[in-house]
């Protein structure tokens, strides 16, 4: 994954040239941007870059998993290791397509009125927390990971982040504001 900068500097660094006995494939994927090479998901829709051509597959814009955070990334990578084990593109826009995401990844819950619940269990690390904080709106955000809570207080989330609660081990929680 090519969609931040740590994982641009392995890419690059993995597609050096090597001693001559030996070789590595790499395969970048995005879920943010076009690639001049690799694999990559925008709006919805699957593409692949290779020997200056871009090939569209098609769009699975019917799955509502589209909405959680890293999808597309995570849909640029499975689709680019089918297209390597030589899966049909037709099939794997259609699996897609059918997905409707993990209980616990960005899930929603339920509803009261103007608010929604999601549960995002998974979003353990400060990067899929941010991701999730980034793709909603005026968040009350509730947590058990210190580390994560910790991350968005000192990562750039885009302000939407009204309050933060930590859930204790005895299941109390406290406003870490």
């Amino acid at each position: 994954g090519v969609d931040d900068d740590l994982g641009q500097k392995i890419c690059t660094r993995l597609r050096r040239p090597m001693k001559a006995s030996e070789s590595l494939e790499v395969l970048p994927v995005s879920g943010e941007a076009a690639l001049s090479h690799g694999t990559f998901v925008l709006d919805r829709a699957v593409y692949r870059a290779q020997d200056r051509r871009t090939t569209a597959f098609g769009e699975f814009s019917a799955t509502s998993a589209a909405e959680a955070p890293g999808f597309a990334i995570n849909a640029a990578a499975a689709f680019s290791a089918g297209l390597r084990l030589g899966l049909q593109a037709k099939h794997m826009v259609r699996t897609l397509s059918g997905y409707h995401g993990a209980p616990g990844r960005f899930e929603w819950v339920g509803d009261t009125g103007p608010i929604i619940f999601i549960d995002d269990t998974y979003a353990s690390t400060p990067r899929a927390a941010e991701a999730s904080v980034n793709a909603a709106w005026d968040v009350f955000w509730v947590g058990s990971h210190k580390g994560v809570e910790a991350a968005l207080q000192d990562r750039r989330v885009n302000g939407s982040v009204r309050e933060t609660y930590l859930v204790t081990a005895d299941g109390d929680y406290r406003n870490v504001d």
